[in-house]
């Protein structure tokens, strides 16, 4: 793991598109060196506010064009909120507005709205689709992932360490099982019913992401660096991830 801390709005977002446009050509050169038949380009992105000046800025990027060029680029969302259309709780709306306006071939998928129960089973069969290629053909389901942080150490709607008891086994198949590729999770605060991607689906992509904003939260993730707290950001602070931060 890799920790980059800027003191500037404007370093940290250029560091971030920096790491993301890398990420994203050294996929698609993975995908040409193997002649994959499957060549689109697979991201799962994270809610809130903090990352959502980043996705504007891709929008705005020339290099999403020629990225995206002869294949597609998928756009996954890790983790949702039970939440009416329109009530402003919806990672997905925010998401969908950040790329509104993009000339590049990117793909949305959004959590249905409703009850979560449902939403989570039709996200996770949507998913399955492109799951399985990925799977039989030995890579990571997502690309890239990227991943925020609370200020408790929460990410990616997984707020307690009893999320990770059951992993997900379904990387270790050549066929994705039922319910193997998302969770429903409680939230302290409102709204409460989160659904989720499952913690090992996120951590086995090819590079991770995290964004974060404020010294509060440096501090929260140096402590699950040196052994202090023990938060579900931690699980993610593998070989493949890098924290970009400003303070």
């Amino acid at each position: 793991m890799i920790l980059h801390v800027y003191t500037s709005d404007d370093v940290w977002l250029r560091a971030a598109s920096e790491f993301i446009f890398s990420g994203l050509s050294e996929a698609r050169e993975v995908r040409n060196a193997r002649e994959a038949p499957q060549r689109s380009l697979h991201l799962c992105l994270a809610g809130g506010a903090t990352p959502k000046p980043i996705y504007e800025a891709l929008v705005r990027d020339p290099r999403s064009v020629e990225i995206s060029d002869a294949r597609s680029i998928h756009l996954w969302i890790g983790d949702e909120r039970e939440a009416e259309p329109g009530s402003g709780f919806r990672n997905s709306e925010m998401i969908a507005a950040a790329f509104k306006y993009s000339p590049t071939a990117f793909v949305l998928h959004q959590w249905p709205p409703g009850r979560r129960a449902l939403a989570a089973r039709t996200y996770e069969e949507e998913l399955s689709t492109f799951a399985s290629e990925r799977v039989r053909a030995n890579q990571p389901i997502f690309d890239l992932t990227i991943l925020g942080m609370g200020e408790d150490g929460h990410t990616a709607g997984l707020f307690s360490l009893d999320d990770f008891q059951s992993p997900a086994d379904s990387l270790k198949r050549a066929t994705i099982l039922p319910n193997s590729l998302v969770m429903l999770t409680e939230a302290p605060q409102e709204p409460k019913s989160r659904m989720t991607l499952a913690p090992e689906i996120l951590r086995s992509s090819r590079r991770i992401l995290v964004l974060m904003q404020g010294l509060t939260k440096v501090r929260v993730l140096i402590a699950n660096l040196v052994g202090e707290r023990e938060d579900p950001i931690k699980h993610f602070l593998n070989e493949t991830c890098e924290v970009i931060a400003r303070i």
